[in-house]
């Protein structure tokens, strides 16, 4: 099977899954394409249904659904090489007259273990019957692959930007509970994953880490050494003259691991070169994708998940009223995502840059045609747009999709105003910048944090959110004090509250207070961080360039630390007394030409006789961008939304941001509640 050899994460995942559908040579049985939930959420976010179909695919199917038999069809398996799915594939074919289709190829996301070949030799209906048995590599969901990011004069598309997630969502849990037994299986399973990503991206990658300070703090080191041993043992497992990587990069990629664990036990000691932050993820954020996904879409792909701050939504389906031909109102459903090029350049907008540019396009499109301009004038507000779009049935297509971001973005601002976000914000800010909107320093901020925790008509979440902001932006309070604080919200379960504020002390965050200073004072670390945010524009010019994006609203202040952590990684500033930069072992030489390894007829039986008969498929080139090596970026713990927009606003080489999962402030908070609770 061709590897595919150009484009985005999402390009090059989307190739492979139609080459495997290609691969399999149905004659004049037709195919089933069977998936486990894993990897249904990987082909989800990369494929529409119709472009399977289209291939010669009569049916989808769940793996872990009760599935009619179609003795008549080849099986195309997709699956993740874990018990549970192989022996699902197993049931499959327990006899000859019970088999459910008439062949199986397997494809495996990930490497498969010895255990689970063996498990499946002791099937002989499964080897009978199996035409082929590969691993596709891809253990991960690739995310966004395009993004529109601001200058000061205009906006521009810059497409050196992507997302990835390892769908772990256990790892949070699992790697900072004190009572879970399952660290170091989670470190090699992030381990594993990264090693897919490698491999699709064709990347024999260094890795940058954070030096611990002591045994406590070397999950990351951990990880990067099981990283560095999967590279390692994959590369001299490829057959002599199949190079995996690309070798028309003139440098490797660096993999730049952090975590969302503080070792510096608060922001007293905040700068550049600090783990990670436990603060950013409890932060609203004001891009339009992060507040647009609350509104009542169903069932998200993960990076629409982690930004349901203020809409729900499921699938990335939003149901919304629009006007038809006859100026009658009726109920529409349309997805956010790839496919819908103005959300692609409008989700990293600020809400109200979004609004405006909706706006403008719509005008410039009314501008530009002369049919549509004849209907109505310039739109210069939501109203006078939907006004317009109903006036102007004959171009629906088009304005369906204005028509739809008109509707969110409506949406957006009313449950901006509902939910006292203005309010709640403000405080937030003030809070992790150490600075109001006009940069004077803050010495208290106790009595307003006080008066929005007493306000009714705030909601629970929101006064925790903010509880916890204030513990962490205090280095530290007694435990009358976070009672007190606890008590004024008048929350309905005041137990689960203080035990979610204890349970910050397992990210290193620090809780008691080291030395008495006066009542409501902000931290003296307060000021040490808000010194590293340009908003503060004396101290910040003073230490750092001006940023790709320069924030230009009073509730967007706040710069998350990876957004330094980056810039000193692409600048090549990282502290070399702080980090450390390994590359793994390789047997052969960046420098050699790839060349096709053999091929296998699918039709012809796979051989069991050992593992090693498995067939590695590997991307032989992956997309070209800008000059100098890929940086990639995995946040164990979980990437805050905010931050995976910090990471777009670098523009100068390309960035591949991912996670063990993305973050949503309610997930977070649902996360801590049960981080000293004991696994089942």
């Amino acid at each position: 099977m061709p590897a595919p050899t150009h484009g985005s994460i999402r390009d090059i995942v989307k190739q492979r899954i139609i080459a495997v559908v290609r691969e399999v040579k149905a004659a004049d049985s037709m195919k089933v394409l069977i998936l486990d939930t894993p990897t249904l959420k990987t082909i989800s976010a990369v494929c529409r249904t119709m472009e399977i179909i289209e291939e010669g695919v009569s049916l989808l199917e769940n793996l872990e659904r009760r599935r009619q038999p179609m003795p008549g069809m080849q099986a195309i398996y997709i699956i993740h090489p874990n018990e549970d799915s192989i022996e699902k594939v197993k049931n499959d074919f327990k006899s000859a007259q019970d088999s459910m289709y008439a062949g199986a190829h397997i494809y495996l996301t990930s490497h498969i273990s010895n255990d689970l070949i063996y498990s499946m030799r002791q099937c002989n209906e499964l080897v009978q019957r199996t035409k082929s048995l590969k691993e596709l590599n891809f253990e991960f969901v690739a995310l966004e692959s395009q993004v529109r990011a601001a200058d000061e004069t205009m906006y521009v598309l810059i497409e050196d930007m992507q997302c990835y997630s390892l769908g772990l969502h256990d790892a949070f849990r699992t790697l900072y509970s004190p009572v879970t037994v399952a660290k170091n299986a989670m470190i090699h399973t992030i381990a594993d994953r990264m090693l897919t990503l490698c491999v699709t991206l064709g990347e024999f990658p260094n890795i940058t880490y954070k030096k611990a300070a002591s045994a406590e703090f070397d999950m990351v080191e951990k990880i990067a050494k099981a990283l560095q041993v999967s590279l390692s043992n994959f590369d001299k497992q490829i057959v002599e003259g199949n190079s995996w990587w690309q070798p028309k990069r003139s440098e490797p990629a660096n993999i730049l691991i952090v975590d969302r664990r503080s070792e510096a036990g608060g922001l007293s000691d905040i700068d550049v070169s600090f783990s990670f932050d436990a603060l950013t993820p409890l932060m609203h954020e004001y891009t339009y994708q992060a507040r647009c996904l609350l509104v009542g879409v169903e069932g998200l792909t993960e990076i629409q998940a982690m930004v349901y701050d203020l809409m729900e939504m499921k699938d990335s389906k939003y149901k919304y009223t629009t006007s038809n031909a006859k100026g009658e109102d009726v109920e529409k459903v349309s997805s956010l995502d790839e496919s819908d090029a103005l959300w692609v350049q409008l989700r990293h907008m600020h809400i109200a840059d979004a609004i405006n540019f909706v706006i403008d396009e719509f005008n410039r499109f009314v501008q530009q045609n002369k049919a549509a301009n004849m209907a109505k004038g310039e739109a210069k507000s939501l109203r006078d747009l939907s006004e317009a779009i109903k006036s102007m049935p004959q171009f629906k297509d088009r304005l369906a999709k204005y028509s739809l971001h008109m509707d969110l973005t409506k949406k957006c601002m009313a449950l901006y105003e509902q939910k006292f976000l203005e309010k709640i914000s403000t405080e937030e800010q003030n809070m992790a910048t150490g600075a109001d909107a006009q940069g004077k320093a803050l010495k208290t901020v106790q009595q307003s944090v006080m008066n929005v925790l007493q306000d009714e008509h705030i909601s629970e979440k929101d006064k925790l959110r903010l509880i916890l902001i204030y513990v962490i932006s205090q280095e530290g309070l007694s435990e009358a004090d976070v009672d007190k604080l606890v008590s004024s919200a008048h929350l309905q379960n005041t137990s689960s509250a203080q035990r979610i504020v204890q349970n910050l002390k397992h990210l290193n965050v620090t809780l008691k207070q080291a030395q008495a200073k006066p009542k409501g004072m902000i931290s003296s670390g307060m000021t040490a961080a808000s010194k590293l945010f340009p908003f503060i524009k004396a101290d910040s010019d003073k230490k750092r360039p001006k940023m790709a994006t320069d924030v230009g609203y009073d509730l967007s202040r706040y710069r998350p630390p990876l957004q330094y952590i980056i810039q000193d990684a692409l600048e090549g500033k990282l502290d070399p007394n702080e980090y450390v930069t390994t590359a793994p072992t390789s047997s052969k030489s960046q420098a050699e030409t790839n060349s096709n390894g053999p091929s296998r007829n699918p039709r012809n039986k796979a051989s069991w006789a050992d593992k090693s008969a498995i067939r590695r498929d590997e991307p032989k080139e992956a997309s070209k961008s800008k000059a100098g090596p890929r940086l990639i970026v995995l946040v164990v713990g979980g990437l805050a939304y905010s931050e995976l927009r910090a990471a777009y606003e670098m523009t100068t080489k390309e960035i591949i941001i991912g996670s063990t999962e993305m973050m949503a402030p309610e997930a977070f908070l649902d996360s801590l509640a049960v981080l000293s609770e004991p696994t089942v």
